[in-house]
């Protein structure tokens, strides 16, 4: 796993290709200076080679009508001052740079090549190089007469680490969040996932409290005799899936492992959904790395991914700089009730798919794989498109003989709004869900998995469609042979994949 490198002597900052920019990158150079104890006529020498390359930047590096940013970063060494310019504007030679031949005595004229000359001739080091796609740098070097050091920071300049003891462990509550503990709970994600969890919700404590206030989020914490929200887990509920709560939110500060206190959340929980009819619980786990896939135990088993379903700039900070690709989910599903045979209509060449994830389950189900003709009626379709994540579900409310065109023209509209990825949950009870899947197959979906009661009070056939990305499905990571194996069927199902590679 790679750890961003971080260095208390280097700082950075990026501006708009504006002259406004000028004396903002000036006051920055020499503030850094200043820092260092850098006097004059070194202040303004600095100050004029800011101006300088800055202007040179604006004036030929962009066009007039370009909306572009540069960057400037100032590395504090002990005995000189690093300043770095980058720009990715229109590349350049620095083989050929002009030469500065003098001022013309007739009409006091400055050539071309003036403001390079200067800023090489008021630094001890000028370097210009291009980086190919990442644009050109000029780095410089200014020397200190001396040496200088960082500031130490005073004893208890920063945010003193809670110690915990014994007697506060003998002390805990375990209850529902108080609305003024959501931010208690904001950190204790961070802390534990930093933002690696795969919704925004626990970030903002307003939306915490709100999903609470609204019921639909139930929020359990075990608070320590100190006051320390130590452990949280949450069940959220949507209205498309009454019966099917989300095991969501987990988290235990790693100095309150040890003590059951996850346990103990666990149960007031479960205890809370039976009170709520809930009858199944599933959780969402990142595949970007295996950590919180090994801490799933009892929460069910592996039934299927939603592929691709967040973007590649997800930050994973102290896991990763950017997630490899587009981050999918494995979903885990556990009944809660015993439950009577049902009839599922499901596509026959994915019977025995199907049949090992309803087994693994231990929900009793009888197959159909007959395909039926569907109505003569129009189809209804419904897009759901989710901006952030650049995502959108399909759902088909009524299939008719129409359904392939409709889904055509649908797919032809996401494609071209550059949507990355398409779900669609299809209803197991509808005897005309073999003929609909076999349409969104051909239409480039296959299916990823089931997800009982995921569809109103209904199971549901996992589909995705990618539409404007690939996998690379050795990139994603599972922790247990059942969940590998999962994926080795979905994979082969991806149309986009050569099948000799398979």
């Amino acid at each position: 796993m790679k750890k961003e490198k971080w260095n208390n002597n280097h700082f950075h900052i990026k501006v708009p290709n504006s002259l406004n920019s000028i004396p903002i990158v000036q006051s920055f150079i020499k503030s850094c200076a200043l820092i260092m104890d850098f006097k004059e006529p070194e202040l303004t020498h600095l100050e004029i080679v800011a101006e300088e390359l800055s202007t040179n930047i604006l004036q030929h590096a962009y066009r007039s009508d370009e909306l572009a940013n540069f960057t400037i970063d100032c590395i504090l060494n002990v005995d000189q001052l690093e300043i770095i310019f980058r720009d990715q504007g229109r590349p350049f030679d620095p083989e050929h740079l002009p030469d500065f031949s003098g001022i013309d005595p007739s009409t006091l004229d400055a050539p071309a090549g003036l403001g390079l000359y200067l800023s090489a001739r008021l630094v001890d080091l000028f370097n210009a190089r291009n980086l190919g796609s990442m644009g050109k740098e000029i780095r410089l070097i200014k020397r200190l007469k001396g040496s200088w050091q960082l500031s130490k920071e005073p004893d208890g300049f920063r945010q003193i680490q809670t110690l915990y003891r014994k007697e506060d462990f003998d002390m805990v509550q375990v209850r529902s969040m108080r609305p003024e503990e959501a931010i208690q709970v904001s950190r204790l994600i961070y802390d534990v996932y930093h933002y690696t969890y795969m919704s925004e919700i626990p970030y903002n404590p307003h939306r915490l409290r709100q999903l609470q206030e609204d019921g639909r989020l139930y929020s359990f914490v075990a608070v320590l005799g100190n006051g320390v929200v130590a452990s949280h887990v949450a069940l959220q509920i949507s209205p498309d899936m009454p019966r099917l709560g989300e095991y969501c939110l987990a988290a235990t500060l790693p100095e309150a492992r040890g003590y059951k206190l996850a346990e103990k959340v666990g149960l007031a929980l479960l205890e809370t959904v039976m009170g709520l009819g809930i009858t199944g619980l599933y959780a969402n786990f990142t595949t970007v790395h295996t950590i919180s896939q090994r801490k799933r135990q009892g929460l069910g088993t592996a039934v299927g991914f939603l592929l691709a379903r967040s973007p590649e700039t997800l930050q994973m900070k102290d896991i990763l700089e950017t997630a490899p690709q587009r981050v999918s989910t494995l979903l885990m599903f556990q009944s809660l009730v015993e439950r009577e045979p049902v009839i599922v209509y499901i596509p026959e060449q994915h019977r025995d798919f199907i049949s090992d994830i309803y087994c693994r389950c231990k929900l009793p189900v009888k197959f159909d794989t007959k395909v039926t003709d569907l109505p003569d009626i129009n189809s209804q379709l419904e897009i759901l498109i989710e901006k952030e994540r650049n995502i959108a579900k399909l759902s088909v409310i009524e299939a008719g003989r129409d359904l392939l065109p409709q889904i055509k023209e649908r797919l032809f509209g996401l494609r071209l709004n550059n949507t990355s990825v398409v779900f669609s949950f299809l209803n197991l009870m509808d005897p005309h869900t073999p003929k609909v899947a076999a349409i969104l197959e051909e239409m480039g979906f296959f299916i990823t998995g089931v997800l009982p009661l995921g569809i109103g009070i209904n199971d549901a056939l996992l589909m995705t469609c990618l539409i404007n990305c690939a996998l690379d499905y050795d990139k994603i990571e599972l922790f247990d042979k059942e969940s590998k194996d999962l994926l080795n069927y979905v994979r082969r199902q991806d149309p986009s994949l050569p099948k000799l590679l398979l």
